[in-house]
């Protein structure tokens, strides 16, 4: 019989799109189950590498606390002026929490009781462990204990080198002021009076009018300009 051409033609939906999903599927579970214990061992890594990194920052936010508070203590021993006990437990204390943030001021602290007490080579050693970064106010107090470590071991230069540096780099004025005092100090104290009048003038340059330090590096820089005239004269 033939077909009217008007009549409507039957849509049939296109089950391509369906096949391919259901072979997906099947190739996948095959795929999963011959691979099956490499993604039981992966995901046993995935895991454990999860959970030593919780436990690992957990313990080390612990142990910052623990070499926070254990440090407070020590401080009071240094500002009361036990310098022998303060030093054992410093050191002590650096022994545990040697990496710790809290360990930088701990060798600060250290660096000065061996200052004070005339162990120069040991408070330069333990200097030496502390970043030098002059844009932080730690490396700032750590490079001005170096500073002062040469100075008590009759290194006048090495002190004054370091003092330029703080200088030019410290990120305060009065940071840069302190240092370049220190410079014109060391230069007058052997002799060098032209070059401590230097130092001054510069202070006197980088020091705003409203500052009453002014006064006081007027006052240094006449000195060191006479005596660097009495030098030349003689």
């Amino acid at each position: 019989m033939t077909r009217h051409p008007s009549a409507r033609r039957v849509h049939r939906p296109d089950s391509s799109s369906d096949d391919a999903f259901v072979a997906n599927v099947l190739e996948t579970s095959v795929w999963a189950k011959e691979h099956a214990r490499t993604l039981i061992i992966g995901s046993i890594v995935v895991v454990a590498v999860a959970l030593f990194t919780y436990f690992f920052v957990n313990n080390r936010r612990s142990r910052e606390e623990r070499a926070s508070t254990e440090l407070t203590p020590l401080r009071a021993l240094v500002q009361s002026g036990q310098a022998q006990q303060a030093i054992s437990g410093l050191q002590a204390y650096l022994d545990s929490y040697g990496g710790t943030r809290s360990a930088t001021e701990a060798r600060l602290l250290l660096g000065q009781e061996y200052l004070a007490t005339g162990q120069v080579q040991k408070a330069a050693e333990v200097v030496d462990a502390i970043d030098d970064d002059l844009s932080s106010p730690t490396g700032v107090n750590a490079a001005l204990l170096a500073a002062a470590a040469h100075e008590t071991g009759q290194e006048p230069r090495q002190a004054e080198e370091i003092y330029l540096r703080v200088g030019d780099k410290a990120p305060f004025d009065f940071q840069k002021q302190d240092a370049l005092d220190n410079v014109g100090r060391l230069r007058m104290a052997r002799g060098d009076a032209a070059g401590a009048a230097q130092i001054y003038q510069r202070l006197l340059d980088e020091t705003p009018e409203a500052n009453p330090a002014r006064q006081v590096w007027q006052l240094r820089l006449a000195e060191a300009q006479a005596a660097a005239s009495a030098k030349q004269a003689g």
